[in-house]
Formats: structure tokens, C-alpha cells, sequence
């Protein structure tokens, strides 16, 4: 938890809306970036429509880029699109 608050303070995005994304699963989507399932669900409701706006706002997807598909499917869910449930790899 600690560790969370302090990878927080280092993107600073993340954490001045921490409050607003409090709520919801906490999941990490994006390891390298500390970025969790509910702050791609904030963005989402506070106007990123886009994979691109996501990486811009968040950060998300800009390092190793293995989180990609999850935050893809993240916006997809929160767009009201049909997702595929992930295969086992």
C-alpha cells in the first residue's frame, strides 16, 4: 500500500485524482506506470474516448506496452462496447 502512495506521488496524474478514483476495482493495469483499473475508469468518465488519450493522460502503455490489451478492454467495458473474454495464455 505504502509503495502504491509513493509511486503515486512520482506520476503526478495519478496521484492528484487519486480521490476521484477511489471507488471501483483497484486492480493495476499498467505496472510500469502504477496505474490502476479504476484510474482508466475515471479518465474514461472524465472525457478520454481514445487508447491515445489514455497514454496521454495516464501514461498508460508507454513503457513495455504489455498492458495495452488491458486498458483496451478497460475503455471498451467502460464505452459499452461487447468484450471478448481473455484467452488463457
Amino acid at each position: 500500500m505504502l509503495f502504491g502512495f509513493i509511486l503515486g506521488i512520482m506520476n503526478c496524474e495519478s496521484f492528484l485524482f487519486a480521490p476521484l478514483f477511489a471507488a471501483g476495482p483497484n486492480m493495476y493495469i499498467c505496472i510500469c506506470n502504477a496505474i490502476t483499473e479504476s484510474e482508466v475508469r475515471g479518465a474514461v468518465s472524465l472525457g478520454c474516448k481514445r487508447m491515445d488519450d489514455l497514454k496521454r493522460d495516464l501514461g498508460v502503455a508507454t513503457c513495455c506496452g504489455k498492458c495495452e490489451p488491458d486498458a483496451r478492454r478497460v475503455l471498451r467495458e467502460c464505452r459499452g462496447e461487447p468484450v471478448k473474454a481473455a484467452a488463457c495464455e
